[in-house]
């Protein structure tokens, strides 16, 4: 166990890296939950909650096997070369200072067979947090998930004048509870890797910055960035690289509570297109206590009559040293 950076809350939060059973570990067969040529899960445990991060949705089909009583949700990305390798957040909801997940390995993995190449280094397919109570867990998922949507939503589904509902600020200092909210992803797609960030108010974009490598690139370039005069309630802009030739569009067209890439999208300008298809068709969330399943049954069920999945639910019990040797 190794803990992450702090999470100002009202307990620890600590990041475990496990061993998730594979189609190799199973020797082929079809009940493994978790399929060789699965991507990243995140996993947040606490005795009765669970959430995912899964690089392919065909993958999805885990949740049917082990089941565990409580609360689930589940992120989850639609093709294994669109990756998180990457996320920060800061000042929202229970998380004060930054709080960084990365899903870089460690130089000496005990698992090699749970890792994914990517650009010279590799990738966990599995983190898990566990923690007490309101120590951030849920919180970290629900910021993804909300960044995402924001991105998604905020030229299309917002006017001016609303509020931006990813901005939920750490209420338990004097020194955050009007300080915007920040976020910070880094993931490759199409074979880019992209550094992207902002950070906002309920009212209004702070900051936005988004920076790129090829595939050859050794160094990032900056794409656009836009930062608020506090003093002046203005912005100053920078625009490079391929953006460089619509800066007017962009800097004319975007809201103050919008994001740069959500109406450069909308707007059809070429180069945002795979970051925004990135947050719109990747990225899902789902709350699995409103969708018609019951994993503790089913589970239950599959552990009765199917002998190769019933050792790999003890082995993942085993795996989150949980005591609980055998069922």
């Amino acid at each position: 166990m190794m803990p992450v950076h702090p999470v100002d809350a009202l307990g620890p939060l600590h990041l475990s890296r496990i061993h998730i059973p594979t189609q190799e570990d199973s020797k082929g067969s079809a009940s493994a939950y978790v399929r060789q040529n699965a991507g990243h899960i995140l996993a947040e445990l606490c005795f009765t909650s669970l959430a995912f991060v899964c690089h392919n949705r065909g993958d999805a089909n885990f949740l049917h096997g082990p089941g565990f009583q409580g609360t689930w949700s589940l992120l989850l990305t639609d093709r294994r070369p669109a990756m998180i390798i990457e996320i920060k957040v800061a000042n929202y909801r229970s998380i004060n200072a930054v709080q960084t997940l990365s899903f870089v390995a460690e130089k000496a993995p005990r698992h090699p067979d749970n890792l994914i190449p990517c650009r010279g280094f590799k990738l966990l397919k599995a983190v898990a947090l566990f923690g007490a109570n309101a120590s951030g867990k849920s919180n970290l998922v629900k910021a993804i998930g909300g960044m995402s949507q924001y991105v998604r939503d905020s030229a299309t589904c917002m006017n001016d004048g609303d509020r931006i509902p990813v901005a939920e600020p750490f209420r338990l200092s004097s020194e955050t509870v009007n300080a915007p909210s920040r976020f910070e992803v880094t993931f490759l797609t199409e074979g880019m890797l992209y550094v992207y960030g902002f950070s906002a108010t309920a009212e209004r974009v702070h900051e936005e910055c988004l920076k790129a490598h090829s595939e050859t690139a050794r160094t990032e370039t900056l794409w656009f960035e836009r930062h608020l005069d506090a003093a002046t309630g203005q912005y100053t802009w920078a625009f490079a690289g391929p953006l460089k030739s619509v800066e007017v569009l962009l800097h004319e067209r975007t809201r103050s509570n919008a994001l740069v890439l959500s109406t450069g999208a909308q707007l059809n300008v070429d180069p945002l297109l795979p970051l925004y298809r990135y947050f719109h068709r990747q990225i899902f969330q789902l709350d699995m206590p409103g969708v018609d399943i019951n994993p503790l049954r089913d589970a239950t069920k599959l552990y009765k009559t199917d002998l190769n999945l019933s050792s790999h639910i003890v082995q993942l019990m085993n795996s989150v040293d949980i005591d609980i040797e055998t069922l």
